[in-house]
């Protein structure tokens, strides 16, 4: 049995580790990790949890727990994830992992020396969505042609009080939150992006919305992104080649809710659409590191997560947020 213990009585716990954990009969939650003890044993009624409720130092060292899940603001994560692997635990950790490229190499150092899986939560890759959608993309590179390539994700995130995507020293951005998934998605199908080119509406020291043009090998293209309130949410990636041959996937960061995968390929264009379903992103995430940590799997890399992090801060550095 897995001892999971939860640090941070986030909004994104119950999606994101809670109702998954409730699904699975090897692993349980054992503890929860709050600054508040009144907030962390309310976090345990409202989720039904029967949990320990202690410190971000307790949880991070406790011999009785084997896996820490960290839903903390991105400045946190350095420090609490380093005490988890020090002292034994497995970590998944909420995206972005890192504040930046320097932070992102400690992390990765700490994982590769104490021999303790790190894994950044981008819960989408997991999905079947995705995967197809790889694939596809993979037929699209086999022809050598450049390709051309088009993410979007964007959601209206509205400035209240203690809204940390606002504020810089957390790790706030609209980049940072939504753009770092089209991001990654392409990172996973062309490898490392250069940045080329930003266009960014910043405001208080955060982006709240960007546009990054980026270039790979035999492939170009950009990534968009806006947290501004009211903003419409759309999230998409495309990749399209010149002899008219495309794929694209609607609604790829949150495929369970449903989802459509189009296709075209010598002129006959093919869309496969699939309603909500019960097994989420993070269920299959879940799955996924509990196999790595079982000895299933091999042992996940870091270099994934250390490359995100070098490819976010060149962007803000164009942008001149760093």
């Amino acid at each position: 049995m897995i001892r999971i213990g939860v640090l941070g009585a986030a909004r994104i716990a119950p999606k994101a580790i809670i109702a998954p954990v409730s699904k699975r009969g090897d692993c349980k939650i054992t503890a929860v990790g709050c600054r508040s003890r009144e907030k962390g044993l309310q976090f345990t009624v409202d989720n039904q949890l029967i949990a320990e409720v202690m410190g971000y130092k307790e949880l991070c060292t406790h011999p009785d727990i084997d896996l820490v899940y960290i839903a903390l603001p991105p400045s946190a994560h350095l420090q609490w994830a380093g005490l988890a692997m020090e002292h034994g635990k497995a970590v998944l950790c909420e995206k972005p992992a890192a504040m930046g490229a320097a932070d992102a190499k400690v992390i990765s150092e700490t994982s590769l020396r104490t021999g303790k899986p790190f894994m950044e939560a981008f819960h989408y890759y997991f999905h079947p969505a995705f995967q197809s959608f790889y694939k596809d993309t993979n037929r699209l590179m086999n022809s050598g042609m450049p390709l051309i390539f088009e993410g979007h994700f964007s959601a209206s995130i509205p400035k209240r009080s203690g809204e940390l995507r606002y504020k810089p020293e957390l790790g706030g951005g609209a980049l940072m939150d939504l753009g770092c998934y089209p991001l990654h998605a392409f990172r996973q199908i062309f490898g490392p992006l250069d940045v080329i080119d930003i266009e960014a509406d910043i405001q208080g020291g955060v982006d709240v919305s960007l546009t990054a043009h980026l270039s790979g090998e035999n492939a170009a293209g950009k990534i968009y992104c806006n947290m501004t309130e009211g903003a419409e949410r759309a999230d998409y990636l495309r990749v399209s080649e010149g002899a008219g041959r495309a794929s694209e996937l609607e609604s790829f960061v949150a495929p369970y809710r449903g989802y459509s995968l189009r296709a075209t390929q010598d002129g006959e264009f093919t869309e496969r659409q699939i309603g909500e379903t019960d097994t989420t992103t993070y269920d299959y995430q879940l799955a996924h590191f509990i196999e790595v940590i079982s000895g299933q799997r091999p042992r996940l890399t870091v270099s994934d997560m250390l490359d995100q992090a070098k490819t976010i801060e060149a962007i803000y550095q164009k942008a001149g947020l760093r």
